[in-house]
């Protein structure tokens, strides 16, 4: 038989802290699966179609921002449980930081490949011509939104919880 000692409270609090933490890391990992879902389901609707796909992927997004906002607030308010649970704290805001910075400085390329994508036929037939001219084919319309704008909040919350989860694996070291 094995002698089973107690949990302490304080463990019992890393432990939530912890479990937390793995609750934000999966949504935010849900995050583009959920988003390219939805593009893709709405995308072919048609007004015949069954709404059980789109309750579904509903249902899919409450839980996903019940998941990241409980996990986020609970290791914000929770992140001086001890020096362990800090530490990671302090390295998931380093990443998000530096995250964001990135974002704010690529995101303008990024943008610009997304939209290139998206129009490469109007690119190719652009570039087939003899007066090969470029300009207007990556104005953003207005209809469009801004990718940076779109996608600043998954990509920070994603690297702020790849910076917990590096430091949760790495170590003290």
């Amino acid at each position: 038989m094995t002698d089973a000692t107690p949990v302490s409270s304080r463990q019992k609090a890393v432990d939530r802290y912890l479990r937390a933490g793995n609750i934000g890391t999966a949504a935010a990992i849900a995050s583009p699966v959920i988003y390219f879902a939805m593009v893709s389901i709405l995308a072919d609707w048609k007004e015949g179609d069954s709404v059980l796909l789109v309750l579904l992927l509903f249902l899919a997004i409450v839980v996903y921002l019940i998941c990241e906002a409980y996990s986020v607030f609970h290791v914000f308010f929770r992140r001086k449980t001890d020096e362990y649970t800090l530490a990671m704290w302090h390295s998931g805001t380093t990443f998000a930081f530096f995250a964001a910075m990135l974002w704010l400085i690529l995101g303008p390329w990024v943008e610009t490949g997304v939209y290139v994508y998206l129009d490469f036929d109007v690119f190719e037939s652009a570039s087939a011509r003899e007066n090969t001219s470029f300009e207007g084919i990556l104005d953003e319309p207005a209809t469009r939104a801004s990718v940076i704008e779109q996608f600043a909040t998954p990509v920070i919350l994603a690297a702020f919880f790849l910076g917990f989860q590096y430091k949760r694996f790495k170590g003290a070291y």
